[in-house]
C-alpha cells in the first residue's frame, strides 16, 4: 500500500530485523492463536486450538473429513477442493448445525466470547449458544432457514415469533445452566435468525429478541 506524501521502505524478514516489526509480529500471532482457541468451540472437530489453522497434515485430514467450514479461506486450494455443496443444506439438522455455527461465528467476529455451544438441559431441552460480553452472559436462540419460494411456508421464515411455551423452556435452561456454572450476572436473551440463499447467509442479530413478559 503507498501512501501519499509518505516516505516508505521495504524490509525483507524484518519481524527479524526490526524491533517494533517483531513487536507487532508478535501481538499479531498472539491475538491469531487467541482467536483460533475461540473457533475450537465452535468447530472442534478441525482441531483449531492445536494447529492454529496452518497447513498440518491433521488440519488436512480434518479438510478430507469434514470439508471445509465458514472460516476456512476459499483462495487455497485444499479448501476448494473440500467446500459444502448446496444439496447439503437441504437436511434439516446439517442446516440448523450450520447456522449455529455461523451464528457463534458472527458473535466471536463482534467481540463476543463463547461459552458453551448446544448445552442440553434435562427435560428443557438445548441453549444453541451461550455467550459472554464484558459483565454480561447471552443465551442465544438461533432461527435457521432455507426460503423457498416454490413452496412458500415450508421452511417458514427465521424471524419466526417464539412462543411462550418455548420462551419459558429456554429461560429455564438458563437458569439450570447459570446454576450448574455458577454464574452470578446479568443474563440476557438474543435471537439471531440465519438465513440461507444461494448468494450467501444473511445474519440478523436482535439483542434482548426474547423478553421475560
Amino acid at each position: 500500500i503507498r501512501l501519499a506524501h509518505s516516505s516508505q521502505e521495504t524490509i525483507v524478514d524484518g519481524d527479524e530485523t526490526v524491533p517494533v516489526i517483531s513487536a507487532a509480529s508478535i501481538v499479531a500471532k498472539v491475538y491469531r492463536d487467541r482467536l483460533m482457541a475461540e473457533y475450537h468451540k465452535v468447530y472442534p472437530e478441525y482441531g483449531f486450538d492445536r494447529h492454529k489453522g496452518y497447513g498440518t497434515k491433521a488440519h488436512f485430514q480434518a479438510l478430507a473429513e469434514h470439508g471445509a467450514c465458514p472460516i476456512h479461506r476459499q483462495s487455497f486450494r485444499p479448501v476448494k477442493q473440500h467446500l459444502p455443496q448446496w444439496r447439503s443444506l437441504k437436511d434439516r439438522a446439517t442446516l440448523g448445525r450450520l447456522g449455529e455455527r455461523l451464528a457463534a461465528t458472527y458473535l466471536i467476529e463482534n467481540g463476543y466470547t463463547i461459552r458453551d455451544m448446544n448445552y442440553h438441559a434435562a427435560h428443557l431441552g438445548e441453549l444453541d449458544i451461550v455467550a459472554e460480553r464484558g459483565a454480561v452472559t447471552v443465551i442465544c436462540e438461533v432461527k435457521t432457514r432455507v426460503p423457498n419460494p416454490g413452496r412458500a411456508g415450508e421452511w417458514g421464515e427465521p424471524e419466526e415469533q417464539i412462543g411462550v411455551k418455548k420462551r419459558d423452556r429456554i429461560m429455564a435452561a438458563a437458569q439450570q445452566y447459570c446454576a450448574e456454572k455458577e454464574i452470578d450476572t446479568e443474563v440476557r436473551f438474543d435471537v439471531i435468525s440465519v438465513k440461507f440463499t444461494k448468494a450467501g447467509p444473511s445474519i440478523t442479530h436482535r439483542p434482548e429478541g426474547i423478553h421475560a413478559d
